[in-house]
């Protein structure tokens, strides 16, 4: 992947913890939009991925600072 320069494209450590940080506020309102959900099984079964996926991010973006 480095030899085609695609690595090279995303190689900014400004925009790093940026976009980390984007993706934990972004799943934690996709969270609290499945949690509001009229659809039971919405709330059942693609609340707590929602919450795993939300927690994941966090703890990424945690592990930056």
């Amino acid at each position: 992947m480095e030899k085609g320069n695609f690595v090279a494209i995303l190689n900014w450590p400004v925009l790093d913890p940026l976009l980390v940080w984007f993706f934990v506020s972004l799943f934690g309102f996709i969270t609290l939009a499945k949690i509001m959900s009229k659809s039971k099984w919405e709330r059942r079964i693609m609340t707590p991925i929602s919450v795993a996926t939300f927690l994941l991010c966090l703890i990424v973006a945690i592990g930056i600072l």
